[in-house]
């Protein structure tokens, strides 16, 4: 071929390309040959085992081009930073009633990482006040729930703020408390 698209080796021609592996083999192994008698591979057990190759490398070429393209599903997601979040307020709303944590959230962040290296994580940041009839009491509330969430299995640590007791005593604020959540334990859309 003028341009370079086929060659010839052994006398026989072969295409030269993206698939000319696949393209040569099928080229090679399943016509006829002169007799009218179909060709097998020797290196195969059966015409079943040629087909599921080829098939096999089509879809290897498929997958190749997807990933060349950016549309390969089988790239992992990045933690899901709502889902941190969500696992660490489900700490406050899950004992609300029974420890009689009365909770207010200032602020409340959630970021993901997935960094190459170093293992997923989502840091959830809160600017929090617990509100109780005494600056002790808020501030055992507080230590229940900081408590609670270092031991949930997805609590890799929980950033120890100390507290700032309200002007009225009847509460604390922590400003900037962090919590690093791994997400491969929280279960669901995060793993």
């Amino acid at each position: 071929d003028a341009q370079g698209n086929i060659m010839r080796v052994d006398g026989v021609e072969q295409m030269v390309g993206p698939m000319d592996g696949l393209i040569n083999y099928v080229n090679n192994f399943t016509g006829e040959d002169a007799d009218g008698k179909f060709i097998d591979d020797p290196q195969m057990p059966d015409r079943v085992a040629q087909l599921e190759y080829i098939e096999g490398e089509i879809q290897r070429k498929i997958l190749e081009l997807q990933r060349e393209l950016g549309q390969v599903t089988d790239v992992p997601q990045p933690p899901s930073a709502f889902h941190g979040m969500s696992a660490v307020l489900e700490t406050f709303a899950d004992n609300l009633e029974s420890q009689g944590w009365r909770p207010s959230f200032r602020r409340l962040r959630a970021t993901s990482s997935d960094r190459k290296g170093r293992e997923p994580s989502v840091e959830v940041a809160l600017d929090l006040t617990f509100f109780a009839d005494s600056d002790s009491e808020a501030t055992r509330h507080y230590e229940n729930w900081k408590a609670l969430v270092e031991g949930k299995p997805w609590c890799r640590s929980v950033d120890g703020r100390g507290n700032t007791p309200l002007a009225n005593g009847k509460g604390i604020f922590i400003q900037g408390l962090k919590v690093d959540v791994d997400p491969t334990k929280l279960g669901g859309p995060a793993s």
